[in-house]
C-alpha cells in the first residue's frame, strides 16, 4: 500500500493502524478527525509528507515514531497535546512548525532523536522566548518567529555556540537582552547591524537601539586565558565579528595566522592577519594567534 485517503466519516484513528506500512509515502485525513492514536503511523518510513487537519485536538504516543522520510511537520492550534516519542526518530525532520502560543508539554521527548542543530522551530510571533524556556522545546538550536500575512520586522540572534532565533519586534522600539557565556568563555564582540556595540554591554545585558527595520545582533565569544597571579597579561586587541555570511578578524599584526575550524575540528580556512572570510552558515571555532573565538553564522 503506497497511499490511502480516509473517509470524511472518521472521527478518530486508532492505535497501530498503519504500523510499519513502509511502503506508505502519502495520506489524506480528513477534517473530521479529532484524534490519532498511540503508534498509527510509527515506522512508516516511506511517509514524506503529511497534513495534520486543524480539527485534531490530541496526537497520541509513538504515533509517528520512526518516520524517518518526514522533512517537515506543521502542528495545528488545535493540537492541545502531544504523546510521548510522538515524533521520535524523525531523523530528516528539518522542519517543524507549530500554531500554538504555548508550548505543548509533550515536547519535552515528543522529538528526541530529532537532529535539532538540523531542525528549525518555527512559532508565532511573540512566542520564541518561551519556547526557548520550555522543557524539550528549548534543545532546538533555530527557533524562528513567523507572522503569516503581515508586514514584520525581526531581529535575528546569532550566539558563538551556534544556536540562532529569529524574533519579531517593532519598530520603534528598544529591546533588552541578557547575554551569558559557558563556562570557560568571555563574551568578546557584541555587534548590532554590523556595528560594533561591545561597549554597551552592561552586566551581562545589551539594550539595542532604536529599531528602524529588520536587524541582526551578533556575538562572539573568546576562550578565558590562564594569566599569572604574579603578572600583568597584555589585553589582546584582536576582534573577531559576523555578519551571517563573513567572519572579520580586525586588530591581529599581517603575520598572525588566523586558522577556521568546524564545531567537529575540521579546518574549513586559513589566512594572515587582519581577514575577511566568507563562510556558510553554522558555528565556527576562530583561532588568531594564541586567541580563541566561538562565532555562529
Amino acid at each position: 500500500m503506497t497511499s490511502i485517503t480516509i473517509p470524511n466519516s472518521v472521527t478518530s484513528i486508532g492505535d497501530y493502524t498503519f504500523s510499519k506500512c513502509s511502503g506508505l509515502t502519502s495520506i489524506t485525513i480528513p477534517s473530521s478527525v479529532t484524534s490519532i492514536g498511540d503508534y498509527t503511523f510509527s515506522g512508516c518510513s516511506g511517509l514524506t509528507s503529511i497534513t495534520i487537519p486543524k480539527s485534531v485536538t490530541s496526537i497520541g504516543d509513538y504515533t509517528f515514531y520512526e518516520c524517518s522520510g518526514l522533512t517537515s511537520i506543521t502542528i495545528p492550534k488545535s493540537v492541545t497535546s502531544i504523546g510521548s516519542f510522538a515524533f521520535s526518530g524523525c531523523t530528516n525532520l528539518t522542519t517543524i512548525k507549530v500554531e500554538g502560543n504555548r508550548p505543548l508539554a509533550g515536547g519535552a521527548d515528543s522529538f528526541s532523536k530529532v537532529v535539532k542543530k538540523n531542525a528549525t522551530l518555527y512559532v508565532p510571533k511573540g512566542t520564541s522566548m518561551m519556547y526557548m524556556s520550555a522543557s524539550g522545546w528549548s534543545e532546538f538550536v533555530n527557533i524562528m518567529e513567523y507572522e503569516d500575512g503581515e508586514d514584520a520586522h525581526y531581529i535575528t540572534i546569532r550566539m558563538g555556540d551556534g544556536g540562532v532565533m529569529k524574533q519579531s519586534v517593532e519598530v520603534g522600539k528598544v529591546y533588552t537582552y541578557t547575554v551569558n557565556a559557558d563556562e570557560g568563555w568571555d563574551i568578546s564582540t557584541v555587534t548590532f547591524d554590523g556595528k560594533d556595540m561591545t561597549s554597551l554591554l552592561l552586566n551581562g545585558q545589551f539594550s539595542t537601539p532604536v529599531i528602524i527595520g529588520d536587524v541582526e545582533l551578533n556575538v562572539v565569544f573568546k576562550q578565558r586565558g590562564t594569566t599569572p597571579t604574579n603578572s600583568v597579561k597584555e589585553e589582546s586587541k584582536v576582534k573577531v565579528s559576523a555578519n551571517g555570511k563573513n567572519i572579520f578578524i580586525t586588530g591581529a599584526d599581517e603575520n598572525t595566522p588566523v586558522a577556521v575550524y568546524s564545531i567537529g575540528g575540521v579546518k574549513v580556512k586559513s589566512a594572515k592577519g587582519n581577514a575577511t572570510l566568507p563562510l556558510n552558515g553554522g558555528a565556527y571555532i576562530v583561532t588568531v594567534g594564541k586567541d580563541t573565538f566561538k562565532v555562529a553564522l
